[in-house]
């Protein structure tokens, strides 16, 4: 059990996304950007779909599996994307809430407000990808762990408490597009731990035949 964290990002064109420290039963959240329609591979889940001025970007989003290789090919129509890998995430049911938007020459550009799931530990995270953006202030209460010059951010809220709300505000440089993805990933913290009468150890460990 743990809660969910920030384990690596890569952001790149061209070629397909991928991280770096990734690891089996990360959540592998993938940005990406064209000027066309872009196709998501076969194993991601699709959060979002945006159109904003002939550029097109989809949100989306695997758990990855034993076997998986360095990259994830077979996205289709991107120039630019932002991968992220997060430990300590649920792979039965990864995402508790999700928002995407694309907008036009905004420079503060709005996380809408969702809430976590009733159990402590998970984790808001967005994904911004901008046209004509140098640099981003995070959200408050927001890590920041990506900032580069060339307009791609991501940041993120560990520890939420149960059904915690969690929204903001990052600001930047006017821009001509920006799209943002904001995310309440579950943590596989199960929140039950039994005991037994005596509070020693898990009652399961110690059970013995006559006690209740």
């Amino acid at each position: 059990m743990a809660n969910v964290a920030y384990r690596d990002h890569y952001y790149y064109t061209d070629t397909a996304p991928g991280t770096l420290g990734k690891q089996t039963g990360d959540l592998i959240l993938v940005l990406a950007l064209g000027g066309a329609s872009v196709t998501i591979p076969a194993g991601f889940t699709q959060i979002g779909s945006e159109v904003v001025n002939t550029y097109y970007a989809k949100l989306a989003y695997r758990i990855r599996q034993v076997g998986d290789g360095g990259n994830y090919p077979g996205w289709t129509n991107t120039a630019y994307w932002i991968c992220s890998a997060w430990s300590g995430v649920d792979g039965t049911n990864p995402i508790v809430a999700s928002s995407f938007a694309g907008y036009s020459a905004d420079a503060n550009i709005p996380l809408p407000s969702l809430t976590a799931s009733g159990i402590a530990g998970d984790a808001g995270i967005y994904h911004i990808m901008s046209e004509g953006y140098d640099s981003f202030t995070p959200a408050a209460n927001y890590t920041e762990r990506l900032d580069p010059t060339e307009g791609v951010t991501i940041g993120d809220r560990a520890g939420l408490t149960a059904s915690q709300s969690t929204s903001g505000t990052v600001v930047s440089d006017p821009a001509t597009i920006s799209y943002v993805g904001h995310i309440v990933a579950r943590s596989n913290n199960t929140g039950v731990v039994w005991y037994d009468h005596e509070g020693v150890a898990p009652w399961s460990s110690i059970w013995r035949p006559g006690r209740a």
